[in-house]
């Protein structure tokens, strides 16, 4: 008889674990805000007209 248990970790149960493509792009944007931000501060560039894609 078909057990689930014995099933290997199928894409499904791997994927959960991974961030979707949304969060990815989320996190990009967020890290390159901060990174633009740091190199505001130590340059002393004003970094407000700038679109990130």
């Amino acid at each position: 008889m078909f057990d689930a248990q014995d099933e290997p970790e199928g894409p499904r149960l791997r994927a959960a674990d991974q961030p979707n493509r949304a969060q990815r792009k989320n996190s990009w944007r967020q890290d390159a805000i901060f990174e633009l931000e740091d190199l505001a501060d130590l340059y002393g560039v004003d970094v407000s007209g700038v679109q990130l894609g």
